[in-house]
C-alpha cells in the first residue's frame, strides 16, 4: 500500500450496525461480537475498506488486544531453533551484494524483488535450503480473488508452484509497504484486514506474520485469536541481523514456525481434508460451520469419518482461565440422553510438546490468552431427510423454529 495511493472502494457501502452495549455483563469481553458477526448477513457481498476498519476496530477494542513495541517478539517466533539455519554476521556478509541492494522508498515490485534476491542467494548459499516459497506483488493494484472482500496485498508470499493465478487460500505471509516514513493507522489496518481475511479462507491458521516497510524502517507483525502484536520500529541498515533472521523464517522454515497447524491436512486446493485428534486422523467430509472473526473463539465445525463412522470436530481458540472446561463437562454429562457422546479431546500441542497458546507470542504481555482445543463428539441428530412420515418431518421442524425463536408465542 504505498503512502502516495491510499485509494478506497467507490461501492457503496454495506451500512453496518453501530455495536449496542450489553445489557449483561458476565464475562470480561463486554462486546462478544465473534458470536453475532455482523457480516452474517454480507458473507457473500463485499464489504469496502470502511466496512472492515469498523468491524476490526470492534474485535480489536478490549484492552489488551493490541500490543505494541514487543521487542521479543521476532526472537520468540523465529528462535534459533526454528530456523534451518542461523542468522549471523559472517553469513549477512557473504550474501551482501544481494542484501544491501535495496533503496527507498521500496515500491512494492521492488520490494518483492529484493526479497527475493535475499532469498535466492541465502539458497545459493546453503546446499540444504530448499527455495520453495517466493515473493509476489502481482496484486499490489489489483484484488486478489478468493474472498467476496476486495482487498489488494502489496506484497505476498506463495509457494512455488506450476504458474497458476493466486487467491487468499495461498498466502503464506504479508509484506506491505509506504513512503510515509512511519508505522501510520493505515497500514495497521490494513495489515489486520488482510490478516482477517486469510484467516476466513485459511482454516489451519494459527497466526497470521506481517512485514511493514516504511521509508528506512521497518516492523514485523503477528496477528492471532487473542489480537495483534507488533514488534518496536527497526532500521533496514543499523537492524540487517534482525531483518535477516525474519526473512529466513518466513522463507525457509516450516510451516508451523509461520503460522500453520500441522495436525490439519490439507488438499491439493488448500482445502482441510484430515484432522487429526489425539493421534488418529479423521477424514473431512464437510465443514459444518466456520466464525467469521478475527479474535476470539474462532469456533470450527466440521462432519468427519473414521471407519466408516460419522463424527463431529469442534475446534476453537478458548480462553485460559475459564472455570468449566468443555471436555470435563461433557466427560461429567456422558450418560445424559442428548447430550453428544465426547469421544476424544485434547489441547493442541505443537511439534515440540508444548500447548498452542497465545502467549507463545506474548511472553506473558496482555490480559487474555487463549488455548486451542479440539474436540470429536458422535453425532446426536439424524438427517432431516431420514423422517418415516410427514409428522415427523412437520415436528422437525416446528422443534427447529422453537430452537431458533425461543421468545416467539407461535409454539407456546
Amino acid at each position: 500500500m504505498s503512502g502516495r495511493k491510499r485509494a478506497r472502494s467507490n461501492t457503496q457501502s454495506n451500512k453496518l450496525p453501530s455495536p449496542q452495549p450489553p445489557t449483561i455483563r458476565s464475562t470480561p469481553v463486554s462486546f462478544k461480537i465473534s458470536s453475532t458477526r455482523c457480516t452474517e448477513d454480507h458473507k457473500e457481498e463485499s464489504l469496502t475498506v470502511d466496512d472492515l476498519a469498523v468491524l476490526m476496530s470492534r474485535e480489536l477494542a478490549l484492552e489488551g488486544s493490541v500490543i505494541t513495541d514487543a521487542e521479543y517478539l521476532v526472537e520468540s517466533i523465529f528462535s534459533d531453533e526454528h530456523l534451518p539455519i542461523a542468522p549471523t554476521e559472517d553469513l549477512l556478509y557473504d550474501i551482501s551484494d544481494a542484501f544491501h541492494s535495496v533503496t527507498h522508498p521500496l515500491s512494492e515490485r521492488d520490494l518483492s524483488d529484493w526479497l527475493n534476491r535475499v532469498g535466492e542467494a541465502l539458497a545459493s548459499h546453503f546446499e540444504e535450503l530448499s527455495l520453495d516459497r517466493g515473493w509476489d506483488a502481482r496484486n499490489f493494484a489489483t484484488a486478489l480473488k478468493g474472498s467476496p472482500h476486495k482487498r489488494k496485498p502489496d506484497v505476498m508470499l506463495l509457494d512455488k508452484s506450476p504458474e497458476s493465478e493466486p487467491t487468499w487460500i495461498a498466502v503464506r505471509a504479508l509484506c506491505e509497504t509506504t513512503s510515509v516514513a512511519n508505522f501510520h493507522q493505515d497500514i495497521r489496518r490494513t495489515i489486520s484486514q488482510k490478516s482477517f481475511l486469510i484467516f476466513n479462507n485459511q482454516f489451519n491458521r494459527r497466526f497470521v506474520p506481517s512485514l511493514a516497510f516504511f521509508g528506512p524502517s521497518f516492523r514485523f507483525i503477528a496477528i492471532d485469536r487473542a489480537g495483534v502484536v507488533y514488534s518496536p520500529d527497526y532500521n533496514i541498515q543499523n537492524d540487517k541481523l534482525l531483518l535477516l533472521r525474519i526473512i529466513i523464517g518466513l522463507m525457509f522454515a516450516n510451516k508451523e514456525v509461520i503460522g500453520y497447524d500441522l495436525t490439519m491436512r490439507c488438499g491439493s486446493d488448500g482445502e482441510i481434508c484430515g484432522i487429526t485428534v489425539d493421534g488418529k486422523e479423521y477424514i473431512v467430509v464437510e465443514k459444518l460451520f466456520s466464525a467469521d472473526t478475527l479474535k476470539g473463539r474462532a469456533t470450527q465445525c466440521w462432519r468427519v469419518q473414521r471407519d466408516g463412522k460419522n463424527y463431529v470436530i469442534k475446534d476453537s481458540w478458548v480462553r485460559n482461565g475459564r472455570p468449566y472446561n468443555e471436555i470435563e463437562m461433557l466427560r461429567e454429562l456422558a450418560d445424559v440422553e442428548h447430550v453428544p457422546t465426547l469421544v476424544a479431546g485434547e489441547d493442541i500441542r505443537l511439534s515440540d510438546g508444548s500447548i498452542d497458546s497465545t502467549n507463545f507470542r506474548r511472553n506473558g504481555v496482555g490480559q487474555e490468552e487463549r488455548l486451542h482445543r479440539r474436540l470429536v463428539m458422535e453425532q446426536v441428530a439424524e438427517p432431516l431427510h431420514s423422517f418415516t412420515s410427514k409428522k415427523e418431518l412437520i415436528g422437525a421442524i416446528a422443534d427447529v423454529i422453537r430452537s431458533k425463536c425461543h421468545d416467539c408465542y407461535l409454539f407456546k
